[in-house]
């Protein structure tokens, strides 16, 4: 017997004109993603130490509204490791990665993979979610620029 494997994925890469602290900082600032994603209801840092934070994120979008935590392990300006702490997922995983190209350009990477708890949960979010993360390393790009150029 062959188990079909669920397993949804998003991978992605940028290189990008923005100083490395200030996407890696944006992208590590959960409390402010409320205030420029629209996608997201609210935002919070359940507990947080120079290496690690547990952060939820409620997303509503259209008629959909659930929440989701994940456990972040932080390495400052290179790595931010998420695993799944609570929500509507069996499995989730990724990491944001961060490479200094220059003084002015930063390659940021994006991988996720997750694997929703049951097949209504798979059916109801999944078109949601998976729009949401292929778009979700521009719409931090486009916040980076829009905090660089109005500082």
């Amino acid at each position: 017997m062959v188990l079909c494997n669920l397993m949804n994925y998003i991978k992605k890469k940028e290189e990008i004109n923005i100083e490395l602290p200030l996407i890696f900082n944006l992208i590590n600032n959960i409390e402010n993603y409320k205030n420029f994603l629209p996608w997201c209801k609210d935002s919070q840092i359940m507990s947080q130490t120079k290496q690690q934070m547990i952060a939820e994120i409620e997303i509503k979008k259209n008629l959909l509204d659930w929440k989701f935590s994940t456990n972040n392990k932080i390495i400052k300006n290179k790595k931010i490791t998420m695993t799944l702490n609570d929500g509507p997922f069996s499995h989730l995983y990724g990491y944001w990665d961060f490479e200094e190209i220059d003084k002015h350009n930063t390659l940021v990477k994006l991988y996720l993979e997750y694997e929703f708890s049951n097949k209504t949960i798979e059916y109801s979010i999944h078109p949601v979610f998976s729009l949401i993360m292929s778009s979700i390393l521009q719409s931090f790009i486009k916040e980076a620029f829009r905090y660089k150029y109005e500082k």
